[in-house]
């Protein structure tokens, strides 16, 4: 936020990360197995550049978020895995966020 003169850039990145770790932890909470600690760790810094960025790259990449996941997880179905095996949602969530940034600049 010094170097670039955008203290409202730092103060969305803030407090989306701290949202970010609040629903991550929530959901972990409520059902582990639905996210492991590596996405609990990973989303918020995910959150913190999208929402640096702006609010809409901050929903765009939400919408890809959703898109990859469903994705994902049809993927990782048709492949033969059960409900009893984790998802990786890590790739998912971080082709989002670049597709999101490279969209938005």
């Amino acid at each position: 936020a010094l170097l670039t003169g955008n203290p409202d850039g730092l103060l969305r990145a803030l407090i989306g990360a701290v949202l970010a770790v609040v629903v991550a932890l929530v959901v972990k909470a409520a059902r582990a197995s639905v996210i492991g600690w590596g996405d609990v760790k990973l989303l918020p810094s995910l959150v913190a550049a999208l929402a640096w960025v702006g609010l809409s790259a901050l929903a765009q990449g939400l919408v890809l978020w959703v898109v990859l996941l469903l994705a994902t997880t049809a993927v990782w179905r048709v492949a033969g895995f059960d409900r009893s095996d984790a998802v990786p949602y890590g790739p998912a969530l971080v082709l989002g966020t670049l597709g999101a940034l490279l969209v938005v600049t």
